[in-house]
């Protein structure tokens, strides 16, 4: 069965492709388009977190309308576990495209202790709204109620099209059949996920899938991949940590995220009067002596979240254009996907789950660098840090 997943952003596609590794199954991340592959999972970064609830519609709209013209045998749309960015006006494109009448939308990530009960997102036990997250520069928390975030993110237009009213939307105890349009499953823990699976297989004809990577994995064990493959859920770390090991003579880490984890990297200043040209000098200085060296958005003195993006991007672009890399750590899916469109790399090959949610790929066609991918929220994890690498440069502070 051949399976396509359109994500909101980039680390969001990176993480379902991890989780299809997790299973046996081969994956490629693609930017923006929808190729024909043979692996067994295509995973398609829409970029439209960030865009409005219009353009965001009519990106998952084409692109859903080629899976289905293409026949692929799943459909599953990823969502932000806090449901950032415009998630009905997407839920409708893909409806419309599809032709199904609802839709369960289960975006609780138990492993990440991300849960949803009776409607309210909680992370670690603590209301969302009580996180760090009230504080995100784009899309801020400021409610816990799943609903209101829902609505919060759409225009008139798409609650129009999507029929998501009010009326039309409900929270769902897992195992409850779906009776509304888009029913949103309470998840307390994994096995929750499980039993939401069995209530959408039973109503599959009619309802589209949506949601999170840990609900993907249930789907996946739902339709048996698991089983009939006999895979150990961590088997794909190890040849993460071989590949590590085997490339890690040059690392850049850019960072467009306001919660960046840069313990132990030689962190670059740049200075307002500084040219772009003088930063590229001074951060290939870094690699050259120190092996690796990051580059922060946080660190920029001024100007707006987006010409920050902006500048760091162009910055990572140009190291990359004039000095071979072996390793680019990239936090944030909105500064990947930037990054890798101005490098006019499109499709990646999935090639290890490093941890839950941070993968490792590779530009289709080339085996150099090594681009390992996470949210900007998530740490990195040992299986990452605990490289020959991590460990010759641990001097550095």
């Amino acid at each position: 069965m051949k399976i396509v997943v359109i994500a909101d952003d980039l680390t969001g596609a990176a993480e379902v492709a991890g989780s299809a590794l997790r299973y046996g199954l081969s994956a490629e991340v693609q930017i923006g388009q929808l190729a024909a592959s043979e692996v067994d999972v295509i995973v398609v970064d829409a970029d439209s977190r960030s865009q409005s609830p219009e353009i965001a519609f009519d990106k998952v709209l084409q692109l859903t309308q080629q899976a289905v013209d293409a026949q692929y045998g799943l459909l599953y749309k990823k969502v932000d576990s806090l449901l950032r960015g415009p998630v009905l006006a997407e839920l409708a494109a893909m409806r419309e495209a599809t032709g199904l009448d609802r839709c369960l939308l289960v975006c609780g990530n138990p492993r990440k202790r991300r849960n949803v009960i009776q409607g309210k997102i909680a992370i670690d036990g603590q209301p969302l709204h009580q996180t760090e997250f009230a504080l995100d520069p784009e899309h801020p928390r400021h409610t816990d109620d799943v609903i209101g975030l829902l609505q919060s993110g759409s225009s008139e237009s798409t609650l129009g099209c999507s029929m998501a009213g009010a009326e039309s939307l409900s929270v769902l105890a897992p195992g409850r059949a779906i009776n509304t349009p888009i029913a949103v499953g309470d998840v307390a823990c994994t096995a929750d996920l499980d039993r939401h699976v069995q209530q959408w297989l039973d109503q599959r004809d009619t309802t589209l899938v949506a949601g999170g990577a840990e609900f993907f994995e249930a789907i996946l064990r739902g339709i048996g991949v698991a089983e009939h493959l006999g895979i150990q859920r961590e088997a794909a770390v190890v040849p993460g940590n071989q590949a590590l090991k085997e490339n890690y003579a040059k690392a850049l880490l850019v960072s467009g995220t306001r919660l960046s984890h840069c313990e132990g990297w030689p962190v670059m200043a740049f200075p307002p009067d500084r040219s772009l040209a003088e930063c590229v000098g001074v951060v290939r200085q870094a690699l050259e002596t120190e092996g690796r060296a990051a580059i922060r958005a946080v660190d920029l003195v001024s100007g707006s979240h987006v010409t920050r993006l902006q500048w760091i991007t162009q910055l990572a672009a140009q190291i990359l254009g004039t000095c071979e890399l072996n390793q680019v750590w990239i936090e944030g899916g909105r500064t990947a996907s930037s990054l890798l469109r101005e490098l006019c790399i499109m499709r990646l090959k999935a090639i290890a789950e490093l941890g839950d949610g941070v993968v490792c790929l590779t530009a289709c066609g080339s085996d150099n660098p090594l681009f390992l991918i996470k949210p900007g929220s998530y740490p990195w994890p040992p299986a990452a840090l605990n490289t020959p690498f991590a460990i010759r440069n641990s001097h550095i502070q």
